[in-house]
Parts: structure tokens; C-alpha cells; sequence
């Protein structure tokens, strides 16, 4: 082999490698970049989520205020009339926009509801255990 062509070979393998470098480097910067982004538009998702959460609770939270206020909704609660506490339920969580509606007593244990047989024990414990610590909860239940 001649040496012209075993200078060109060099050449292009430095080349090569070069190239090579610079695409790595730059991928990897490129890919740096946008998991930062990535995580800092997640980040943001999250606390608009998390507010919007505590917005909501807070306006659920006046809901059930009124309805606890309510005295015909005291005296069904009262008599236990199963039908009226289901039926003035379900038209207030309509009204607030509620997806379920629950009515428990001290225990755990279902009243009435949209969604739950009555006797049956709250489906959310953690949330109904938080709920009775700090007088409310919010979350998300899947």
C-alpha cells in the first residue's frame, strides 16, 4: 500500500472518529436537554394539578357544608330514611358535580350512596382515615 493511501485512510479515520464525537456529544447533550424540560413541564403538570385539587376540595367542601345544613337532609339523616338520604344526595352531587356521593357514619360504615351498598364498609379507607384526622381530604381514586 502507498503511502498516499495510507495517509488518506488516517485522515478519514481521524475524520471519522471526529464526527463520530461530536454526533455522541451532541446526543447526548440534545438528550440531557430535553429530559430537563421534560421534568421541569411535568413538575409545572403537577402543581397546576395539585391546586386544582385543593380548588375543588375546597368547593366540594362548602357543598357538603350546605348540605349538612340542610334540615331536611338532618332529618332524613335522623330517621334514617334510606330513599330521601339516596335521592337528596344524588340530586347534590349532581348540582356540585360530584362523580360519587357517600354517606357514612363515625365507623366507616355506608348510609347512602351513589355508588355503595349501605352497610357496606367505606371503599376509600386511607382517604376516610385522613378525612377523620384533618377534618377533610382530597385526593385521586382510580
Amino acid at each position: 500500500m502507498s503511502f498516499r493511501r495510507r495517509l488518506l485512510l488516517v485522515m478519514l479515520a481521524v475524520l471519522v472518529v471526529a464526527q463520530l464525537g461530536t454526533a455522541v456529544a451532541t446526543l447526548d447533550t440534545i438528550r440531557r436537554d430535553v429530559l430537563h424540560k421534560g421534568s421541569r413541564e411535568i413538575n409545572v403538570a403537577l402543581d397546576v394539578t395539585r391546586q386544582l385539587l385543593i380548588e375543588r376540595g375546597h368547593h366540594l367542601r362548602d357543598n357538603v357544608a350546605v348540605l349538612a345544613s340542610d334540615f331536611g337532609f338532618r332529618a332524613a339523616v335522623a330517621t334514617q330514611d334510606t330513599n330521601t338520604l339516596n335521592s337528596v344526595l344524588l340530586n347534590h352531587g349532581e348540582r356540585a358535580g360530584a362523580d360519587m356521593v357517600l354517606l357514612a357514619d363515625p365507623e366507616g360504615r355506608i348510609l347512602a350512596g351513589s355508588h355503595q351498598a349501605v352497610g357496606s364498609e367505606m371503599p376509600f379507607k386511607a382517604l376516610w382515615q385522613k378525612a377523620g384526622n384533618h377534618e377533610s381530604a382530597v385526593g385521586v381514586v382510580l
